[in-house]
């Protein structure tokens, strides 16, 4: 999905977009790695969850600096409706992290409910 909110903003060169998929994909791998390793640990592991975020914001920033000089070059500058697709695009794709970090830290209703169940009821 980040590579089509890539697209959509005008990133074209295929080296970029492959460096956002791969970049993407570590995201993912850390998230994985976080929930395979934590299975076997009494107490949470946090630094899979870190680096996950760090991979995370990689591409986003990319987009937004994108976003930026468009909007520079742009004598009208960007459409509102831009600017608000790129801010819901980038909260409801953050949300798994933020549950993922709830659930670890057992914080609210992720002290008795696991990840799974929360998904069914989001």
């Amino acid at each position: 999905m980040i590579i089509i909110i890539a697209m959509l903003v005008v990133i074209t060169d295929i080296g970029v977009l492959i460096t956002l998929f791969i970049v993407n994909a570590s995201m993912i791998f850390f998230g994985w790695l976080m929930e395979a390793y934590n299975q076997k640990t009494k107490e949470v592991v946090c630094s899979p969850f870190i680096f996950g975020c760090i991979a995370a914001v990689t591409p986003w920033i990319t987009i937004f600096i994108r976003l930026i000089t468009a909007s520079s070059k742009s004598p009208v500058g960007l459409p509102n409706f831009v600017i608000g697709i790129f801010i819901s695009l980038f909260i409801f794709l953050n949300i798994f992290a933020i549950n993922q970090f709830l659930q670890y830290k057992k914080i609210g209703r992720w002290k008795i409910i696991s990840m799974e169940k929360t998904y069914t009821y989001c």
